[in-house]
């Protein structure tokens, strides 16, 4: 559900999910065994602070810029085929749209991960931020029918 682990019986999260939490937490027949805190002061510790040590951002940053580099290179040479393709009679942009729907499966893969926090506990270089406009930008320029 996108809790960091504070510790080995202790999750956090930024969000106020107390019912749906408590909704779960009754399906599983657990409710009586999990206490529920809202904390809106973690002394000591700045949200950003807390957001790094509870999840493993740098991690999932990585992947982002990692994901990024790895199609700009794709699309790059992927670009250059083609160009020489595009004085063919048979040049067909369908290829580009695969390709976005392929780009589009890895960035959700990495995504799925993502705790998805407040922009205000991310770091200011944020590679999902990075990665989500890019995705965009190709998007646009290779609209998938």
């Amino acid at each position: 559900m996108g809790f960091g682990k504070a510790q080995r019986s202790v999750w956090s999260f930024p969000y106020g999910l107390n019912k749906e939490v408590s909704k779960y937490l009754k399906k599983l027949k657990l409710l009586d065994s999990v206490y529920q805190l809202l904390v809106e002061d973690f002394e000591g510790l700045t949200g950003k602070e807390i957001a790094a040590a509870f999840w493993d951002l740098q991690s999932l940053h990585d992947k982002y810029i990692e994901f990024c580099r790895d199609w700009t290179e794709k699309l790059s040479q992927l670009q250059k085929l083609e160009d020489t393709k595009k004085e063919s009679a048979n040049y067909d942009m369908g290829i580009f749209q695969k390709c976005v729907r392929r780009l589009t499966w890895d960035y959700q893969a990495i995504l799925s991960q993502d705790p998805h926090l407040p922009m205000e506990l991310l770091p200011d270089d944020w590679g999902g931020k990075i990665a989500k406009e890019f995705v965009e930008t190709c998007r646009q320029k290779f609209p998938v029918g």
